[in-house]
């Protein structure tokens, strides 16, 4: 797209499985940049300009969350500042199939508001067409909710907004719906912290202690990076710990589970401390898939780090033999991930370019 573009954030249509990348032309003034591929990974000339799509908010603009909604429309969330790189607000942008601007989405297809800046999405929810937005405020986590058309929900907290305090320094990184119910997920204080929201934006109190829940791994500098939601309300996080990935898997009412590996957690290392998880994915047979960093290779930034799981938390052998693989970059590591409807797997990141890598589900005979 020119200049020094960055991904950051992928999703993949269940129908067709083209993927949608979503991030930015540059980290210091630049626009909104999304690319649309086809499932061989060519551009799909017929989105935008040759596949790809810029939307500039007058100022540093920066997408960091992708979701797709109904008829095949897409919603990207971000930050914008016109006045500097300081206090940024939040920016919503949604666009038809073809790449244009939704004219029916807020004012001529975007949307602008003092926060939260958002770190996550999660689309069609309890409402239709609803967009929640997850991110940070004040040193507590923030949920902002709206609705198909742009606009604030009202109905959803005070002013369209949640704030929660789990008293330390906490920051939402990930959102997800299990139908009903918002599950947000981030670190409070070096340790994993979860919230649960019903549909109007008031903590669930039947999840955790009022509606919240952390979990230690030892390691005294633990957060969550990532959520999915399993059938039967089960909630698998990922995430970093010193020495590797970490994952969790909480029952519906915010126990760990003991199902999974025994006490509900899991570490995977790769050789190196700065390893961590950064998206975490569900596929079709239940196995879980964590993408993230290696922590470090011999030239620059971090490789590429995969690791799947059987549904009992234990790495699945039938997945590069010993459950994990590690591919060299140049950049900083699988930044974020979907799955498709044939189980691949796409992760993505970049430094200069947008850049995806796809993995086989299964192995080739």
């Amino acid at each position: 797209m020119g200049g020094y573009d960055e991904v950051h954030s992928v999703a993949i249509n269940p129908h067709t499985d083209r993927i949608v990348a979503a991030g930015d032309t540059s980290p210091f003034e630049g626009d909104f940049a999304l690319a649309l591929y086809n499932r061989d990974g060519s551009l799909h000339s017929s989105f935008g300009l040759g596949g790809k799509v810029t939307t500039d908010f007058g100022g540093y603009d920066h997408a960091r969350a992708v979701a797709l909604v109904g008829k095949g429309r897409v919603v990207v969330g971000g930050d914008f500042t016109t006045g500097g790189p300081h206090n940024p607000g939040l920016a919503l942008a949604r666009y038809l199939p073809n790449g244009s601007l939704d004219p029916a989405f807020g004012s001529g297809g975007v949307a602008t508001a003092p926060g939260p800046v958002p770190t996550a999405i999660a689309a069609d929810g309890f409402f239709p067409g609803q967009i929640d937005v997850a991110g940070g405020s004040g040193g507590d986590f923030a949920l902002a909710r709206y609705r198909r058309n742009g606009t604030v929900d009202n109905s959803f907290g005070t002013g369209g907004e949640v704030t929660t305090d789990f008293g330390g320094a906490d920051y939402a990184n990930a959102v997800a719906a299990d139908g009903v119910r918002q599950i947000v997920a981030g670190a409070s204080d070096g340790d994993f912290a979860l919230a649960r929201y019903g549909p109007h934006g008031t903590l669930d109190s039947s999840f955790g202690a009022g509606g919240k829940v952390t979990t230690d791994f030892g390691s005294g500098d633990d957060y969550a990076a990532s959520v999915a939601v399993r059938p039967r309300g089960r909630i698998v996080v990922a995430g970093h710990t010193r020495g590797g990935f970490a994952l969790a898997r909480y029952r519906p009412d915010g126990m760990l589970d003991p199902s999974f590996s025994h006490n509900g957690k899991v570490r995977t290392g790769f050789g190196n401390p700065g390893a961590g998880a950064n998206a975490v994915a569900i596929d079709s047979r239940r196995r879980i898939v964590a993408a993230g960093g290696s922590g470090a290779n011999r030239c620059c930034g971090s490789d590429y780090a995969l690791a799947r799981y059987r549904p009992d938390g234990r790495l699945d052998r039938s997945f590069s033999h010993n459950g994990k693989v590690r591919t060299h970059s140049n950049y900083y590591g699988a930044q974020t991930e979907a799955i498709d409807s044939r189980d691949r797997i796409v992760v993505a990141d970049g430094r200069g370019a947008f850049v995806l890598y796809r993995y086989l589900g299964y192995r080739r005979r």
